[in-house]
């Protein structure tokens, strides 16, 4: 411890000159960093309070709009007791809070333009701008003051000489105008006319400023009228005319290089000579436009030469303009190109003639379309893919042209080709087919025949027959089409012609005259009696004759009639005898006729079939005691008496009359001879013997209500049903157990076995 407290001692002079050094270095470095904040720290209360001040004013006038001034340049001068008595700040008192003084000075700018400018004075604290406060005068009301500028050119053209005007200057206190200078310099004080562009100037005394005023250096001078020279990649010239005096149209890229120049001053003028290399304000771009253009094309340039590529189509006569930055506008250059770099459409094809098919046709024409945006020169034609050769919009194939691929594509102007149209199927043939021979296979032209006429054609050609067609004239406007062989199995008498048709459609030539004579129409005939005899019903009275009627025949005509019997005497049968004639026609056809004849001659011979004839009761005609051997045609019997009479014994004579009037008689007897009829009958009782008793007039015994005796209905009981008489009542009655009794034939009254009359 004595050790250490030997060693231990205090600072040195050097070290403690060195400690109060840093001290005062540093103490230099905060004490103005510490007073420059307290400044700033004081300019922004005042500056804050001065805002305060202007917003509350702000305030004050949108309640009290009257207070705005009216004129534009006018004034008013709001104090701050003003606004703290009407509250609309609380107080404006300084960093010690003393009251400061304070006035807002509104000044009318435009139309519902305002300038706030604030005067704040607080003791020696602080004091707003002497611009701000030099607003004010010493009674607190606004110092306004105004400027007046002569009138001069707001543009001007570039390169030309502008001077601008001296301002003068009034202050204006209690509406008394004092000139206080005319001699106010503008801000800035000149413009350079050389260069293009606006300048705002405006005149500033003291705090008032006159509105900016723009100037503008302009440009109205049009860019040179360009010029053109054209080239192709290769650096050889582009002409639009060749030396033959025909269009140059190209598909190939065209470099064209344009030149103007853009100058401010136009040539010959004062301008000029003062600036000759002045510019303008540049090129900006080149307008041209081609014939077939809708619309300027447009070339964006900032150069006095450019270069362009033109590969668009460019046609005919182009007309180029320059634009400057100005948008003035060159005079305009004309020169012609012909660049066309856009190939025509795919070619169609439209058959004026002959169609898209695999046949031969003889009159192919096609009509060949495609659009391009200037126009088709020529189409190529391809066969099979290979190179044929050219044409215009119309191609007839020539004679024996033959393929199934045949393309086109169109080729403008400029040698652009378009795109292949469908494949085509082309077979063209102009030769016609030779004479046509006809084999009529053994028929004899113009010789008549009921038979079927086959005919054979036969006929070359260079593609070969399709078919033939014929004709009634080598002068008919239209054929008809027919098969080979054709068979004609149709009358008819007709003339014909025949020609060959190739696959192509060519007609060859007639073939001689033939003629088909056809008739299988059998003739008609008819078989009459021609000595007209006289006839009852359909017999004839007499012979009769007959003959055949052939009619013409409507085709061929009639060539031979036959008949196998021209007479007709007495007829053995009732069927009569058929007459049958025959007719041929030219053709061969044949037709029979006939006819049935009736004749009857004969005289009757009637016989009788008993004689005598024994008669009974019943009725009987006499006429059928008569065999009366008529001839075939019949005939009437008549007897006199006609019928049986009934009683005794007399003579019958019957005469027989033929059909054919002729007559005869024949006599007979007749004998009649009655008895009564017993009929047995046996009943069991009286009752009995009237019920089932059979009357003599077929009727029977009604016993109860509803019998049916005959069919008639209903009868009184224990009556008879039918008017029986009295006697054979009374036989039933009288014979209670037998009831048999005698009848007779004819009405008679049976007396025991005797009928009387």
């Amino acid at each position: 411890m004595k050790k250490l407290r030997n060693n231990y001692g205090g600072f040195t002079l050097v070290e403690l000159l060195a400690t109060i050094t840093i001290l005062g270095i540093l103490l230099g470095i905060a004490i103005p960093s510490v007073m420059g904040y307290m400044n700033r720290g004081k300019e922004t209360y005042y500056h804050s309070l001065e805002d305060s001040v202007l917003n509350s004013a702000r305030d004050y006038l949108i309640d009290y709009r009257s207070l705005y001034p009216r004129e534009i340049g006018g004034t008013t001068a709001i104090g701050g007791s003003e606004l703290i008595m009407n509250k609309y700040i609380s107080n404006i008192d300084d960093e010690d809070g003393n009251q400061c003084e304070a006035t807002v000075v509104v000044e009318k700018t435009d139309k519902d333009d305002y300038d706030y400018h604030v005067c704040l004075k607080c003791n020696e604290n602080y004091s707003s701008s002497d611009e701000a406060c030099g607003m004010v005068t010493d009674s607190g009301t606004a110092r306004n003051y105004e400027i007046e500028v002569a009138s001069f050119p707001t543009e001007v053209l570039q390169g030309d000489d502008l001077t601008l005007p001296k301002a003068k200057v009034y202050a204006i206190e209690d509406g008394v105008k004092t000139l206080v200078t005319d001699q106010l310099e503008p801000t800035p004080k000149t413009i350079d006319t050389t260069v293009l562009g606006t300048t705002n100037v405006r005149w500033i005394y003291r705090y008032k400023s006159t509105n900016p005023v723009s100037v503008r250096v302009v440009d109205k001078v049009a860019p040179e009228r360009p010029t053109v020279k054209f080239t192709y990649a290769d650096g050889t010239e582009y002409k639009a005319v060749n030396s033959n005096g025909n269009i140059n149209a190209t598909s190939k890229l065209i470099m064209m290089e344009i030149t103007s120049r853009d100058y401010a001053c136009v040539l010959g003028t004062t301008c000029r000579s003062r600036y000759p290399e002045l510019e303008g304000s540049g090129v900006k771009e080149l307008r041209y436009r081609g014939e077939t253009d809708t619309e300027d094309r447009i070339i964006t340039t900032s150069n006095v030469t450019t270069r362009y590529n033109e590969n668009q189509t460019l046609w005919g006569t182009v007309h180029l303009k320059a634009v400057d930055n100005s948008n003035n506008v060159s005079e305009e250059t004309t020169f012609k190109v012909y660049l066309d770099n856009e190939s025509p459409s795919k070619t169609t094809v439209t058959y004026l003639g002959g169609s898209n098919t695999h046949s031969w046709k003889n009159n192919y024409k096609l009509k060949l379309s495609a659009t391009d945006n200037i126009t088709v020169a020529y189409y190529e034609i391809y066969v099979d893919g290979s190179y044929y050769g050219t044409t215009g919009e119309e191609w007839t194939p020539p004679n024996n042209f033959s393929s199934c691929n045949v393309t086109f594509r169109a080729v403008d102007l400029a040698g652009n080709k378009g795109a292949f149209s469908d494949g085509q199927h082309i077979h063209m043939d102009t030769e016609a087919p030779s004479k046509t021979t006809v084999n009529l296979n053994g028929y004899s032209s113009g010789s008549w025949t009921n038979g079927n006429v086959t005919q054979t054609y036969a006929a070359t050609d260079n593609v070969g027959v399709a078919y033939y067609e014929y004709a009634h004239s080598t002068g008919a406007t239209s054929a008809t089409k027919v098969s080979n062989p054709w068979t004609i199995n149709w009358d008819g008498n007709w003339t014909f012609y025949v020609r060959a048709v190739d696959e192509a459609g060519n007609r060859g030539p007639w073939s001689n005259a033939y003629i088909v004579r056809r008739d299988t129409v059998k003739p008609t005939c008819t078989v009459a009696v021609t000595n007209n005899p006289a006839k009852s019903g359909e017999w004839y009275l007499a012979n009769a004759n007959v003959g055949i009627t052939a009619n013409s025949d409507d085709a061929s005509g009639v060539k031979s009639t036959s008949i196998n019997r021209t007479t007709v005497n007495q007829t053995t049968a009732t069927s009569g005898v058929t007459v049958t004639g025959t007719v041929v026609d030219n053709a061969g056809n044949s037709n029979t006729c006939s006819i049935v004849v009736k004749v009857d001659v004969t005289t009757p011979s009637p016989s009788a079939k008993s004689n005598p004839i024994s008669l009974g009761t019943q009725d009987y005609n006499f006429s059928d005691n008569v065999n009366p051997n008529f001839g075939p045609a019949g005939g009437t019997v008549v007897c006199n008496p006609s019928s049986s009479q009934k009683t005794g014994t007399y003579n019958v004579t019957c005469t027989a009359t033929s059909v054919n009037g002729r007559t005869n008689t024949v006599t007979f007897q007749a004998r009649h001879s009655y008895a009564a009829t017993y009929v047995p009958r046996t009943c069991t009782n009286r009752v009995n013997c009237r019920q089932e008793m059979v009357c003599p007039c077929g009727q029977v015994w009604c016993g109860d209500t509803g019998d049916n005796c005959d069919g008639a209905g209903t009868c009184t009981p224990n009556t008879w049903c039918c008017g029986c008489s009295r006697v054979q009542q009374e036989v039933c009655d009288t014979q209670t157990y037998n009831c048999s009794y005698y009848t007779c034939p004819n009405g008679g009254t049976p007396n025991g076995s005797t009928c009387y009359y």
